[in-house]
């Protein structure tokens, strides 16, 4: 960390730089020869048999560069292909090459011979190096074709051609896998070779001692190997060049070490981790000081497995990072055994010398240390370019947004960087992938798995479609660990939504010829494991019974047990209906959260059997007497009437336009409806200084409709919007049930309005549409002739208040309390003025959102697997944070408080009122807040049932006489289609005929209503007068609508 600095003038920022390093000036043709004038004697290549001295190793660069100059016109710029098998012959034509100022591309000789071709012509090479052991796997496609061995033999006069050479040229090729189907070229520069061998001996070499020992691992092809090779023979080490047999098998590996006593090693992450379960950990060779990895994440519990025994403890690791882009590695972090991980990652360090590292947003602004962004490389190991691809180079090398004239390569990797400066990596752009909403790194899936004793390995797949991404999870496993075992690991230790769909246990993972995990492979096995048809039917009891409560609950025809919820239509009230019906069959407790999760029928049928069968607790049924207590709901409101005394705030006016109605029969259906249930023959009194609620009996309520006839008033249409204006403003006397009355105006053209006014006290919109409901069916059975015959009901709202007071609510409220602690204060919105004669007095604004938005809204809320409620929010709380400016934003959202199975038909005031707090950052993606909006709003409907008056009375919040305590705004949605039947065209009381009333009061700053009605959505803006005027509301309806347009608008590009 000594020789690592955090910029001080980006501090606070995610930018670190590595220390200076001066370079040798006498250039790589120089230095790759000069051992052999201080250490001629000892060994630089040892490959099998044959051991070479720095001597030799010179005066063989000496005479290939020589012959290559002399024969070939080898010279800077001029590329030349290795096409050798793994030998001393590759190190020495690499520094024969360099020699004379060309540049090397080491070929594959077993890899297809299209991709060969293509490299071939690709890179352009002037001529082929061979063996007789390669030269008949040649492509046809190759030019001149040059024995090494045989060009060792010719004769040379001068051995002393090479002049200096510009460190700008050309060094060598590397090919990386390409975006297109074919690799892409990635062209080094001689003084990013330099740089990276200088600080290399710095940072691993030198530490160790004179002469280090060396054993080669990776693949030629790959620039590690270009690494360890050039590093050994510039800087004096010894390099083991081992056969693919040793290399590949970790029991032979650690023999090699042991036998020929090797002190530092380099492999990737897959390789270490299989010489560990090789022994490495418990009997590490005694020779073995340093082992450098990398090449894919290191794990915690890799480092942990590592140092579990003392005789490893002597070991370093280091963690090396870097694309091939900016010459094998950019980044370094030493590990010892006292290492202890960072936030459950290992980190990938400090830059090296002359290394610039910075962590970006999507402006390539430097974000605070903690935030993840994209991680960009700089300095001078940065390569020049992509090999003829001009406009790749262009949108992958930009311009140094921090360093004018030089440039910046975006890696593609996320990462952030810790207060410590450590940098630490995520994962991969593109294994950033979004489930359900939220972004979710695979990488963070499989280092968990691998936590999990028994587990070698683990990978996981994201297998997209055009609505969803499924996960699936491959582990490489000793026989104890099965997927059951694996999945309850997992959902111990992370969010739902994480878990895999489809764990898959395999003797061991498919590897790439680099010993990385092979991913392709895997997809290839998904693929073929995948059934050919869509629609998959249910397989036991269990499955075929969710299947049902789905069709019942969702009104469409659900066809296979793997169809997901949402793209169904489903809902936070939906879900509601199936935990409760679930419960009612089953004897299964589940939670919202449960089925946004599992989404489909098989995993709800996977977890209903992983679960316990409980007994379903019903609420017990009350004794008749005189008073009951109110429920908390009720007692909230209550207390809110008595404050606000002949306030028509809390009316619920209702208003339907109809062609033809039997008034008599309506007044029988809903005096049937009121003897039904006893809510809506309830009043309030006050006993002792507590407010309670009595009940009548069914004998003394009738309900006898008041009807105006305005068919011959010349100006009916007036007298008919008064009326319907003084019916919803006239307060009912509490204390004198029913709280509720009806209303039939006779208008001109054989047409009637009714007027349907309930007090809030007695009802909320669920209970509305169960009103709804048993309403069209007694009328239509009336109308028919008939008795009405309705279910019958087996609970009552005084049963509920009674079970509601007693249950115990401390776990729920405990969240509420870790949730909302230090909870900031009211939001500050745009005031246009202070009226305070005015303080409750409100007012109303609309908007409808067309029906093309709409349906983009509802497919952007399915690609992000969340609720259309959920995405209307989000976009209301961006538009929050842009206009207040707050990061900490904190708004009310009513939530049906139907928590219990048996509430699902009861009528009577259930709704509760959730504080939803969220911090935003600018640098926020909409996709990520709205996922986490939906999983909060998730974990909130959770603990739904904690009254809202508990929480503010434990939490305290200061108070204001005109404000609501806790918040300020708050947000309603609601879809009139939850709990009606689908099929309403024959209703006399359709709900989406319904004509909305507004009163002159307000009781929060602003609150949204959204109405889902048909294909169209309803916004209603209510506002206090006192401080907004109704033109700053129509333009925050406007502004939600352009941000729902431009958000709609970026997830199509």
């Amino acid at each position: 960390m000594s020789n690592v600095e955090i910029e001080e003038n980006h501090s606070k920022r995610s930018i670190l730089i590595g220390s200076p390093l001066t370079i040798s000036l006498n250039g790589l043709e120089t230095e790759i020869i000069s051992r052999a004038n201080t250490t001629p004697n000892q060994y630089g290549i040892i490959a099998g048999q044959v051991k070479l001295n720095f001597a030799e190793i010179a005066s063989s660069v000496r005479h290939i560069s020589s012959i290559l100059q002399t024969h070939y016109g080898v010279k800077p710029g001029v590329v030349i292909g290795l096409f050798l098998p793994r030998s001393q012959w590759i190190p020495l034509a690499m520094a024969a090459i360099l020699k004379a100022g060309g540049a090397f591309v080491v070929f594959d000789p077993t890899a297809p011979e299209a991709r060969l071709s293509y490299m071939l012509q690709d890179s352009e090479v002037k001529l082929l190096l061979v063996t007789n052991e390669t030269k008949f796997q040649v492509p046809k496609s190759a030019s001149i074709i040059v024995d090494i061995v045989r060009l060792t033999q010719q004769k040379v006069d001068d051995l002393s051609l090479t002049s200096n050479i510009d460190p700008n040229e050309l060094a060598y090729i590397v090919y990386t896998s390409g975006s297109t189907g074919e690799p892409k070229g990635v062209s080094i520069q001689r003084h990013a070779v330099t740089n990276l061998i200088y600080a290399l001996e710095q940072i691993l070499y030198k530490p160790l001692g004179n002469q280090v020992r060396e054993l080669l691992s990776a693949s030629f092809i790959f620039d590690a190997a270009i690494q360890q090779c050039l590093s050994c023979l510039i800087t004096g080490n010894e390099i083991h060049i081992v056969n693919d047999i040793i290399r590949s098998d970790p029991a032979l590996f650690l023999k090699y070490i042991r036998d020929h006593d090797i002190e530092i090693i380099n492999v990737v992450t897959p390789f270490l981790l299989a010489l560990i379960d090789r022994g490495l950990a418990e009997d590490p060779p005694p020779s073995l000081k340093h082992i450098v990895t990398g090449g894919e994440a290191v794990h915690p519990a890799l480092i942990e497995r590592l140092y579990a025994h003392k005789a490893s403890s002597h070991l370093t690791v280091t963690n090396m990072y870097g694309p091939a882009e900016n010459c094998t590695d950019s980044t370094y972090f030493p590990i010892t055994s006292k290492f202890t991980s960072v936030e459950g990652k290992v980190p990938i360090g400090y830059p090296l010398p002359n290394t610039r590292v910075y962590v970006l947003n999507e402006k390539q602004e430097p974000v605070l240390p903690n935030t993840i962004g994209d991680i960009y490389v700089a300095g001078a190991g940065l390569a020049k370019g992509y090999l003829n691809q001009p406009e790749l180079t262009k949108r992958s090398f930009l311009a140094d947004p921090l360093y004018p004239n030089e440039r910046v390569y975006r890696t593609g990797d996320l990462g952030y960087i810790s207060p410590e400066g450590w940098l630490l990596f995520v994962g991969r752009s593109d294994e950033q992938i979004k489930i359900r909403g939220y972004r979710v790194e695979l990488g963070e899936i499989s280092a968990t798995l691998l936590h999990l004793t028994g587990v070698k390995e683990a990978a996981v797949i994201a297998q997209k479609n055009k609505m969803d991404t499924a996960l699936v999870a491959f582990i490489a496993t000793d026989d104890e660990v099965d997927s059951k075992m694996a999945r309850t690991f997992l959902t111990e230790r992370l969010p739902d939504y994480m878990i895999p769909n489809q764990i898959r246990v395999l003797d061991r993972l498919p590897h790439n010829q680099n010993g990385k995990i092979d991913l392709k492979v895997l997809e290839t096995m998904i693929l073929e494991q995948q059934s050919t048809t869509k629609i998959v039917p249910p397989t036991n009891k269990i499955e075929s019974i969710v299947l049902e409560i789905w069709q019942e609950v969702l009104g469409t025809q659900v066809q296979s047990i793997t169809d997901d919820f949402f793209l169904l239509g489903g809902h936070s009230l939906k879900a509601a209906q199936i935990t409760g019906r679930i419960h009612k069959h089953l004897s299964i407790n589940l939670s919202i959260a449960d089925i946004y999760n599992r989404r489909c029928v098989r995993e709800i049928a996977v977890l209903i059997q992983e679960k316990k069968t409980t007994p379903l607790n019903l609420i017990p049924q009350v004794e008749d007497r005189p008073d009951y207590p109110l429920s908390h709901a009720q007692k909230r409101l209550w207390l809110l009437c008595q404050m606000e005394a002949g306030s028509k705030a809390y009316n619920v006016p209702l208003v339907w336009d109809v062609s033809s109605v039997d008034i008599l029969r309506l007044a029988e259906a809903l005096t049937l409806i009121v003897h039904r249930h006893e809510a809506l023959r309830t009043g309030f009194m006050t006993v002792d200084g507590e407010p309670k609620q009595f009940i009548l009996s069914p004998e003394e309520i009738s309900i006898f409709p008041t009807v105006h006839d305005l068919t011959g008033a010349s100006d009916a249409i007036i007298q008919a919007e008064t009326l319907t204006t003084c019916e919803a403003n006239i307060t009912f006397q509490l204390e004198a049930p029913p709280l509720l009355r009806l209303v039939v105006l006779k208008l001109p053209g054989n047409t009637w309005r009714l007027l349907l006014t309930f007090h809030h006290l007695v009802i909320d919109g669920w209970s509305l549409m169960i009103l709804f409901d048993e309403i069209n069916q007694a009328y239509k059975q009336l109308c028919d002739g008939s008795y009405p015959k309705l279910p019958p009901v087996l609970l009552q709202y005084k049963d509920y208040a009674v079970w509601h007071t007693k249950q115990n609510y401390e776990p729920s409220i405990a969240y509420w309390l870790k949730q909302l602690a230090n909870v900031p204060p009211e939001l500050t919105l745009p005031i246009d003025s202070e009226d305070e004669t005015k303080q409750f007095h409100g007012s109303t604004v609309q908007r409808i959102i067309s029906a093309s938005l709409v349906k983009d809204l509802e497919e952007l809320a399915q690609n992000y697997g969340i609720t259309l409620a959920s995405l209307i929010l989000s976009l209301f709380l961006l538009l929050l944070f842009k206009l207040t400016k707050q990061f900490d934003i904190c708004v009310g959202m009513g939530a049906a408080g139907r928590t219990h199975p048996q509430l699902e038909r009861l009528v009577g005031l259930m709704v509760n009122i959730l504080p939803i707090r969220v911090q935003i950052t600018d640098s926020m993606t909409f996709a990520l807040l709205a996922g986490t909006i939906a999983q909060i709003t998730a974990e909130a409907l959770n603990h739904q049932a904690a009254p809202l008056d508990e929480i503010i009375r434990q939490l305290n919040p200061s108070r204001r006489p005109d404000r609501q305590p806790l918040f300020n705004v708050l947000f309603a949605f609601q879809s009139f289609e939850e709990v009606m039947p689908t099929n309403q065209t024959d209703s006399l009381l359709d709900s989406r005929q319904l004509e909305q009333i507004f009163f002159d009061t307000a009781k929060f700053d602003l609150t949204l209503f959204v109405n889902q009605r048909d294909e169209n959505l309803l916004l209603s803006l209510e506002y206090r007068t006192s401080c907004l005027r109704s033109q700053t509301c129509h333009r925050l309806l406007n502004m939600l609508e352009q941000l729902a347009n431009h958000v709609v608008l970026q997830e199509k590009q």
